[in-house]
Formats: structure tokens, sequence, C-alpha cells
């Protein structure tokens, strides 16, 4: 741990690596939910009403927005993971090398 300008500043890599596992798993229950409303869409296709086109214009205008939500989750749910890889790496080498010097 690290005090920078009196704030603490610690860093658990197992820890960063769990919480980016548990938002990629997030991630895989929002895409799972996108897929059945698209689904869910095609179950629609026969439906021909005015009321049917307002649905399909309020959806297809919103569905580009969820799945770019989405992709955001799943990037921070990969760089935590990444950082915590990382993190762990460094780790190793000042053990290594600490290791070598004794």
């Amino acid at each position: 741990m690290a005090i920078i300008n009196d704030l603490n500043f610690a860093v658990s890599t197992e820890g960063l690596d769990e919480k980016g596992k548990e938002i990629q798993d997030q991630y895989k229950i929002i895409e799972d939910a996108l897929a059945e409303i698209e689904e869910a869409k095609k179950g629609l296709d026969s439906w021909k009403s005015r009321n049917k086109d307002l649905y399909d214009n309020r959806i297809n205008a919103a569905l580009p927005k969820m799945h770019e939500m989405a992709d955001v989750v799943l990037s921070y749910g990969n760089v935590a993971r990444q950082t915590s890889t990382r993190l762990r790496e460094v780790e190793n080498r000042i053990a290594q090398t600490i290791e070598s010097d004794a």
C-alpha cells in the first residue's frame, strides 16, 4: 500500500481480477437479454399494424445504444482483468529481482 498525498492506495490483484470476471459475467447477462429482444422481435414479423411500426422504430433506435453500453461493460471488465494480470507480472518480476539479488 502506498500513501499519496494522505490517500491510501491499495490494489488487490485477486480482487481486481474477480471484479473484472463479475463484470464480464454481467455483460453475458446483458447480451443474452438483448438476444432475447431480437428473437422476440422476429416473433412479431407477422404483426401488421401502425403500432408495430412505432414499436419497431423505438426498439430499433434503442438497440444500438444498448449494444454499445454492453460493449463498454465488457471493455471495463477486460481492462480490470488485464490490469490484474499485468500487476501480477510486475509483482513476479520484483520478487525474481529480489530473490536473484539475495
